[in-house]
């Protein structure tokens, strides 16, 4: 191989690694993107999460009482329930 040969291939080489770096860069910003997105969508659905047992809870306790608490929460009532669901004293 001549000199000027391996001068290209070595021009070569250093682009593709250029290009290699480059495309390496976006994919990690993209796995960072992903990483957020999944971040987001987990308190979204603990957000959810919290609303649905809050919203079971309270007509849980509707079901069972007779009634609702009218607002407040019934230290009395939620700890009938808590017995009334386990069996045992609170």
């Amino acid at each position: 191989m001549s000199e000027d040969q391996i001068i290209a291939l070595l021009g070569e080489i250093r682009d593709l690694q250029k290009q290699h770096i480059e495309n390496y860069k976006m994919a990690l910003a993209n796995q960072q993107q992903a990483l957020d997105a999944q971040k987001q969508a987990m308190r979204r659905a603990r957000t959810m999460l919290v609303v649905v047992a809050g919203l079971c809870w309270r007509s849980t306790c509707y079901l069972q009482f007779g009634g609702g608490w009218g607002g407040a929460f019934d230290v009395s009532s939620a700890d009938s329930f808590l017995r009334i669901k386990t069996n045992r004293s609170v």
